[in-house]
């Protein structure tokens, strides 16, 4: 019997099932998010923790070399060119199915899991432009209220304490998971290029962010990545996750960088005047910070690779079952006003 095939087979099976008829969300859910994920995170996050620098961005490049130079070793012992491109177009295809299964084993399917707003039960209801304006006025509040002065920038200590909260918030919600210590950086502009901030390695389970990043946005980003190391997947469940953990942190810092963040996605949907009047009632700390930001953007993001990026991104998250594709980070606006209502953020009366 022929293992191998047999085992690409098997694996294809696996992939077809899964794309075109998964298990439902409550089978993902408490099976695998909340059981086998769970297992899995905390054998493989303690070991890529042990290094201070991205494995997968060391890894990746020497698996392009080795590939090259084994392809470079077979064309050598060719017989003719058409048999040999045909191998390697199977072989290829095999490769990229066995490795397209160990991504969905290893952490897309928490994709398929219950939404974030379901596990908190967020009743639906409508949100007007008065509830965005309400939600940008109190983060404005937080913001001016825990503005850095001064030395009072202790990046490792607002980090150690969001990613706290987000373990006390998991704990809560019965799905802990662990969570890494560090967040490794990118060479400045790699991410930004292409529109992005951060990113994680859903094998090795690292978080990644780029290093031309100000910090204030760095340990907000650091927040998302982390979430969606916890199982959360959804960019929508992944921001709710981080901004109810991150406004819960004790540290003054950490709750200023993740209210920040939080701002500039809602004031955004505003109108102008309004837009201009939260914007010139910020602090000097805020306002500096977002300039940081603006000017980080500026000198690297590439219009034409932000966009394929997007696009490409889109598809992606469509293929996972992410029926809004990359406007599911929309979606945020409406899940912290129903948050708020019960209570989950923002309850600071």
């Amino acid at each position: 019997m022929n293992w191998p095939r047999l085992l690409i087979l098997i694996v294809t099976g696996f992939v077809i099932w899964w794309t075109f008829a998964p298990p439902p969300a409550p089978w993902v859910e408490y099976v695998y998010s909340r059981a086998f994920y769970r297992w899995l995170a905390s054998a493989v996050v303690p070991l890529s923790d042990l290094s201070p620098v991205s494995l997968s961005a060391l890894l990746i490049p020497g698996f392009v070399l080795a590939l090259s130079l084994l392809l470079w070793r077979s064309w050598r012992r060719r017989q003719t060119a058409s048999r040999w491109l045909l191998l390697r177009l199977g072989r290829g295809l095999s490769f990229m199915i066995l490795l397209y299964a160990l991504f969905i084993v290893s952490w897309g399917a928490n994709y398929r899991r219950l939404p974030l707003g379901d596990v908190l039960e967020l009743k639906a209801s409508p949100v007007e432009l008065n509830d965005v304006i309400e939600l940008t006025r109190q983060l404005s509040e937080i913001i001016t209220e825990n503005a850095p002065k001064g030395q009072s920038r202790n990046a490792q200590t607002a980090l150690a304490s969001l990613r706290k909260s987000l373990d006390d918030v998991l704990t809560e919600l019965k799905t802990p998971v662990t969570l890494p210590t560090r967040i490794k950086k990118l060479p400045a502009g790699i991410l930004l290029a292409v529109g992005s901030s951060g990113v994680i390695s859903p094998i090795l389970l690292e978080a990644h962010i780029d290093a031309a990043l100000p910090e204030a946005v760095f340990l907000a980003i650091a927040t998302h990545e982390l979430a969606h190391i916890a199982g959360f997947a959804g960019e929508a469940d992944a921001e709710l996750l981080a901004a109810i953990a991150g406004l819960k942190t004790s540290d003054p810092y950490a709750r200023y960088t993740v209210a920040l963040q939080l701002f500039t996605q809602l004031v955004g949907q505003l109108p102008a005047d309004v837009q201009a009047s939260f914007l010139k009632a910020l602090p000097t700390e805020a306002r500096q910070d977002l300039e940081l930001s603006r000017k980080a953007l500026a000198r690297y993001q590439q219009p034409t690779l932000t966009t394929l990026s997007r696009n490409i991104y889109d598809r992606y998250l469509r293929t996972q079952g992410v029926s809004a594709g990359i406007a599911d980070y929309s979606r945020i606006t409406k899940l912290l006003v129903q948050a708020k209502r019960q209570g989950l953020v923002l309850n600071l009366d």
